[in-house]
């Protein structure tokens, strides 16, 4: 089918609130049926229809996005929000931003994170383990 309107031209009056509320309508409603709040997770989508501004301003929020305790993943691997930040159009080249988006997702205590280069975000966190005061690195 054709994309929708929303993915064409997206416009919302504030894309924290806009895309805030009807998630957490989600998991009010996933609760009241029996799901536990512990296994739901929100994801913000981005990427879908938003602009790199909607993008950014999402990824700023970072926690703020749950109005409630809950799980929050970002899926940004290699997706245009990367292409847009480094300058690289060409996706195979937005493992660096992908990681350091990977990065900033771990120091704003994001979840869950979607990868395409498994390894190497295996790498990059237990590297950041260092600056863990749980790591279990031996200096």
């Amino acid at each position: 089918g054709k994309p929708g309107p929303k993915q064409v031209n997206p416009v919302y009056h504030d894309v924290v609130e806009e895309v805030r509320s009807p998630l957490d309508e989600v998991k009010q409603a996933l609760t009241a049926r029996g799901h536990p709040p512990s296994l739901i997770s929100i994801d913000p989508g981005i990427g879908f229809g938003k602009t790199q501004d909607h993008n950014i301003a999402l990824l700023r929020e970072g926690r703020g996005l749950l109005k409630s305790e809950g799980a929050l993943l970002w899926g940004v691997s290699r997706k245009s929000i990367v292409g847009h930040l480094t300058g690289h159009s060409d996706p195979a080249l937005r493992l660096p931003g992908t990681l350091g988006l990977a990065a900033l997702a771990h120091q704003m205590n994001i979840d869950m994170v979607r990868v395409h280069d498994v390894r190497e975000h295996h790498d990059l966190f237990r590297a950041m383990e260092v600056g863990s005061t749980h790591s279990q690195h031996v200096e």
